[in-house]
């Protein structure tokens, strides 16, 4: 009976060892880029992001996705147009538990990727909060050019769960909004450089289905051909809002192989599913003869094309 109660115990230490083993092993397993954990990422029936990899294609209506995560967002005091404010933002599990900085994989060179717009749709910030003390304690900084309530987006992959993570939040800029004015248009020039977007039909898309984008950028009249830098490990990123500020799409090139492509011609193949018809506001930013850019442009997706 006894020999019987040690060969048990023995199992269940061994049992448990192993558990714990490998739990270890994944909290200290390598921070590897996102091209290997996100591919073809949407939405299940229950809410949840299922999924991850290099190809995001699909807008996500933040009013139906499901948060795995709790977000508190707080500003160090006033925020106005025009002067840098310093925000405190708070992460944590669904257990209560603050989110470590480590717990957060590495995608496209960044761990936290938090999209930020006003409600015009006019200012788009692209932002990387950093740490800030106790796990799930992170700041960063932000100049706002509008007023009204600016709307947060977050996005990061969770190490432990090697899903992606989306929440949302937001935060009130005095002053009065306005509203956003989209007019479908496809082409915008910026600085001398005429700024493209090649679309099925002319800035339409027809919901339900997977379109494909193409960005181009003309250089300066007389000047040769433009040089693409890195932006976060790519030669371009697209972020996509709704008109109704419901969501967001977070776009990345169809082809993440950046060393093997000419920086003068890069590949910058984009493919987009918007699940509902209504208007909205494409901003493509990229490194453009070494200076950043942000530019603007207006779809509509429609029922039929």
């Amino acid at each position: 009976m006894g020999e019987n109660n040690d060969k048990k115990l023995k199992l269940t230490v061994g049992i448990s060892l192993a558990f714990v083993l490998l739990f270890v092993a994944i909290r200290n397993a390598p921070v590897e880029p996102c091209e290997v954990l996100h591919y073809g990422d949407y939405m299940n029936e229950e809410g949840a992001v299922e999924n991850c990899g290099d190809e995001e294609t699909s807008f996500f209506d933040m009013t139906k996705v499901r948060y795995p995560v709790e977000v508190k967002l707080q500003p160090q005091g006033e925020v106005v147009p025009g002067e840098t404010a310093t925000f405190d933002l708070y992460l944590h599990d669904h257990m209560g538990k603050g989110i470590n900085y480590e717990d957060i994989v590495v995608s496209h060179t960044e761990r936290i990727h938090l999209m930020a717009v006003d409600p015009s749709l006019t200012d788009y910030q692209h932002l990387h909060p950093q740490p800030a003390g106790a796990p799930g304690h992170y700041q960063f900084q932000l100049n706002p050019s509008r007023s009204g309530t600016y709307k947060v987006y977050l996005d990061f992959i969770s190490l432990i769960s090697q899903r992606r993570v989306l929440a949302k939040s937001e935060f009130n800029v005095e002053g009065s909004a306005t509203g956003p004015k989209i007019s479908k248009s496809t082409t915008y020039p910026l600085d001398g450089y005429t700024f493209k977007l090649q679309t099925p039909s002319e800035g339409s898309f027809p919901a339900g289905e997977e379109s494909q984008l193409e960005l181009s950028v003309l250089p300066r009249e007389g000047n040769g051909p433009v040089d693409f830098g890195l932006v976060m490990g790519a030669y371009a990123h697209l972020v996509v809002f709704d008109e109704d500020g419901k969501g967001f799409a977070h776009l990345h090139p169809q082809n993440p192989f950046v060393e093997e492509q000419d920086p003068n011609n890069p590949d910058l193949r984009f493919n987009f599913f918007p699940a509902d018809p209504g208007k909205y506001r494409l901003w493509a930013q990229l490194v453009v003869d070494g200076q950043e850019r942000f530019v603007p442009f207006d779809l509509e997706v429609v029922e039929d094309v």
